[in-house]
């Protein structure tokens, strides 16, 4: 019998994160998982995007940084960290807190905040799903431009 086939529409976040949580599955062919992906490559809403008039402009089409709350997704982002996907935001300068409408910006406490990460300088968010793709994982078909 062969195994269940999974088809996800959308290369974002989310469907590299599902990619990444089945890799033992995938590995051992278990299921198989097939990414199909509008864009030119994986990250979805949060991909960063090079432009056609100055090839070396770069746009963040979400977040440029990111918490990992539990301890689950920290030791991932701390695996990431060790693969050169991403980079711990403490230290580099970066500053969190909330913006309000008159216009002040209220830092929040750095000692109680949670570890930030973000992409190494000269990559984009879309690491972060390549990194999760990468591996194991690779055993998901993904396929940039097919919707």
């Amino acid at each position: 019998m062969s195994p269940p086939r999974v088809a996800v529409i959308g290369g974002g976040v989310a469907a590299c994160s599902l990619a990444h949580g089945l890799r033992d599955s995938l590995a051992s062919r278990a299921v198989s998982l097939h990414v199909f992906e509008m864009g030119r490559a994986s990250g979805g809403r949060a991909a960063t995007r090079g432009t056609r008039d100055d090839p070396g402009l770069r746009v963040d089409h979400g977040v440029p940084a990111f918490a990992a709350l539990t301890p689950e997704f920290g030791a991932l982002c701390e695996s990431l960290v060790a693969a050169d996907v991403l980079r711990r935001c403490d230290g580099d300068g970066s500053a969190f807190g909330v913006l309000r409408s008159s216009g002040t910006f209220e830092a929040e406490d750095a000692a109680g905040a949670p570890t930030r990460y973000r992409p190494p300088v000269g990559k984009g968010m879309n690491a972060l799903c390549d990194g999760l793709l990468g591996g194991e994982s690779t055993l998901a078909n993904f396929t940039p431009g097919t919707m």
